[in-house]
């Protein structure tokens, strides 16, 4: 009977081990997504922040306010630029398109200045 207790009792602490195993590797998991989840809300923060920021700079461009639409750029430059380092690939192809509108309306910009000049 002694034998049967012990193995009982061995096989309790058994699996007590790989109880806490488990939970401590379900913590770390959960702490890993929600690192992931952060920089991801982060990075879609800075995507809308920089099409405001474009859209901005279309307006002041269609009211001929260049020195508006030319700080508007840069920031929307700058949240480019903060997004690409933390996006995933999945928001690639969105950088790439928001950062042709900047450089293109950047053009305009230039453009307009130049003609003021």
């Amino acid at each position: 009977m002694k034998g049967f207790a012990v193995l009982v009792a061995l096989a309790a602490l058994v699996l007590a081990g790989y109880s806490t195993m488990q939970t401590m590797q379900l913590r770390a998991e959960v702490s890993l997504l929600k690192a992931q989840l952060a920089q991801q809300k982060r990075s879609n923060d800075l995507l809308a922040q920089a099409v405001q920021s474009v859209q901005q700079a279309k307006d002041a461009i269609g009211q001929v306010d260049t020195d508006r639409a030319s700080g508007a750029l840069q920031r929307a430059g700058t949240a480019l630029s903060a997004a690409a380092k933390t996006a995933g690939e999945k928001a690639g192809p969105a950088i790439r398109w928001l950062e042709g509108q900047v450089k293109s309306l950047g053009d305009q910009v230039r453009g307009s200045q130049g003609g003021q000049r």
